[in-house]
């Protein structure tokens, strides 16, 4: 379409003007048309190396997308047995400060025992110390 531009010019400049004027057209605009396709193929590698950087980060992104949703499913497992494990040995601690409490009630209820058996036997041993005493004499 530029050259057909430039052929009506160049036809109709000539006629009345002269050959110099139109060359400088034809020149100009073949200047233009090289400067347009440099132009254009220079965009063109821009846009083929934009569309690469992007099909490459789609890559990356649906990787990390991957391997964040695999994370998530393992830490929710981990999440999930954590709260199972702590309800157990939540009760398994209620367990044991039952224990805990009902041996420190037999503790106490033994050392009243023992304190009694052993008043028993001071009263029974003084009373053997006495005796002996008494026969040795």
């Amino acid at each position: 379409m530029i050259r057909l531009i430039a052929v009506f010019l160049a036809s109709v400049l000539t006629g009345s003007h002269g050959a110099n004027p139109v060359q400088k057209v034809i020149t100009l605009l073949s200047g233009l048309e090289a400067k347009i396709k440099r132009d254009g193929s220079a965009e063109e590698k821009a846009h083929a190396a934009y569309m690469a950087w992007c099909k490459d980060g789609g890559k990356e992104k649906e990787f990390e997308i991957r391997t964040a949703k695999s994370e998530i499913e393992d830490l929710t497992a981990t999440i999930t047995k954590a709260e199972s494990d702590t309800l157990s040995l939540n009760a398994k601690i209620d367990d044991l400060a039952k224990d805990i409490s009902a041996n420190e009630a037999d503790l106490k209820s033994a050392s009243v025992i023992r304190k009694k058996e052993n008043a028993e036997f001071v009263v029974a041993e003084k009373e053997l110390v006495d005796t002996i005493s008494t026969v040795e004499r």
